[in-house]
């Protein structure tokens, strides 16, 4: 008997130190885009909404505030939040509640009005992602402007971005039926005020001519990748990570005021997005994530993601 134990106790400690018990890691793809597309660009959308198709994500996380994100909506959804008072106005009480109904169902099967009408219920709810997303699937856009939804507030929005391009779409394609989002802008009106002020201090330093022939640069190759239509993967490259990289070392070397307020809040703007994300994952039980994130924040969310050894983390030039 004693022998058998041993044996059994001598097995699973082989196991265990093979690492066939350990955890198995879950798989993040961080998708590094833009929010304004030229119409050039749309031969380089079909291209990548396939690639990301491969990797069959569970869920994808977006760069918008969560609904329950009171104040950086309040900081960046000014407008929205008041057409969100009017639209609830002008519904009655029994209206919402027959909108109630549709939460419940699979969006896919529902009718166009009764995707404006989920679409208006979220919108109201101020999960203004997941409205837009309904309103993106409505075929008949033209019934869905003025004080009837919260439309006229997004059209721009989805026509010239990544949503309407690349991120609906592909939910779409794969059958997702809930977005998360992810963006933190609690500090936004601060990081705004410092960001508008550190040229100065640039200037100051004798390196504001560095700063415009880095951004110059940058938007050159924006528009030239843009044109041959690779822009997605421009975006996704070392090479504009470093650039993009290079900008702020410029602030992270400046021993001054509003060039420190502005890494202060940029880089709090990083972690909190990857708490985010971390949490996002965690309820959802994901074990395979797409984050669509603007291409400025791929390195320093992969650099804070790889921190956790739960999470094996890929860019969207690293995909096979």
């Amino acid at each position: 008997m004693i022998n058998k134990v041993s044996l059994i106790f001598t097995v699973l400690s082989f196991i265990a130190c093979s690492g066939l018990f350990s955890q198995i890691q879950k798989q993040v793809l961080i998708f590094g885009t833009t929010h304004r597309f030229d119409s050039s660009a749309a031969n380089d959308f079909g291209n990548t909404i396939s690639i990301l198709k491969k990797f069959q994500p569970d869920i994808i996380c977006t760069e918008f505030i969560d609904k329950n994100d009171t104040l950086s909506l309040k900081n960046y959804n000014e407008q929205r939040l008041v057409k969100s008072q009017k639209l609830k106005a002008s519904l009655t009480g029994s209206r919402i509640d027959s909108m109630m109904q549709y939460r419940s169902m699979d969006i896919f099967t529902l009718d166009d009005q009764k995707k404006l009408d989920l679409g208006n219920l979220l919108f109201i709810e101020h999960d203004y992602i997941n409205s837009f997303y309904l309103y993106y699937m409505i075929n008949n856009t033209k019934n869905i402007y003025g004080e009837t939804s919260g439309y006229d507030l997004c059209r721009s929005f989805l026509i010239d971005g990544e949503f309407q391009n690349i991120i609906f779409p592909l939910a779409t394609g794969l059958g997702i039926k809930y977005l998360y989002s992810v963006d933190d802008q609690t500090n936004s009106n601060e990081f705004k005020t410092a960001y508008d002020s550190v040229f100065a201090e640039l200037a100051a330093a004798g390196k504001l001519e560095e700063a415009m022939n880095i951004q110059f640069d940058m938007e050159t190759q924006f528009k030239v990748h843009e044109k041959s239509g690779d822009l997605i993967k421009f975006l996704n490259s070392e090479e504009f990570r470093t650039r993009n990289e290079s900008l702020f070392n410029l602030a992270r070397n400046l021993d001054s005021k509003f060039a420190k307020e502005v890494i202060k809040y940029w880089d709090a703007r990083n972690l909190n997005i990857t708490k985010n994300i971390i949490d996002r994952i965690e309820a959802a039980v994901s074990q395979k994530t797409i984050v669509a994130i603007g291409s400025a924040h791929v390195s320093y969310i992969k650099s804070d993601l790889l921190k956790n050894s739960d999470y094996k983390v890929i860019t969207f030039d690293e995909i096979d």
